[in-house]
């Protein structure tokens, strides 16, 4: 059976508590015509807590600045993109006007 779709990502979100919350997004790839064997990798792995209007993030999840990785690589000017908003283990705290 030969499939038709090149890549699907499967997803779950919820809350542990009122103040807790978590993500799970995975990437599934076909291996291609060529025989290469086919892929799952996690994209977003993290849990999310938040009090008294600060937020943290804990896990793997994109960078939250720039937008050449929210952008489709078929209007970019230039089709490399750099590695500073690639999806990766970090922590991050949002403060309650929005800073990160």
């Amino acid at each position: 059976m030969r499939s038709l779709l090149r890549r699907a990502r499967l997803g779950a979100s919820g809350a542990l508590t009122p103040g807790a919350g978590y993500t799970g997004q995975a990437e599934l790839r076909y291996g291609g015509a060529d025989g290469s064997a086919a892929t799952v990798s996690a994209t977003d792995l993290y849990v999310a807590l938040a009090t008294g209007g600060w937020r943290a993030m804990v896990g793997q999840f994109k960078a939250p600045f720039g937008r050449e990785f929210i952008t489709s690589s078929t209007v970019l000017e230039l089709p490399e993109r750099s590695l500073a908003g690639r999806r990766d283990v970090r922590v991050a705290l949002h403060a309650p006007d929005g800073r990160r």
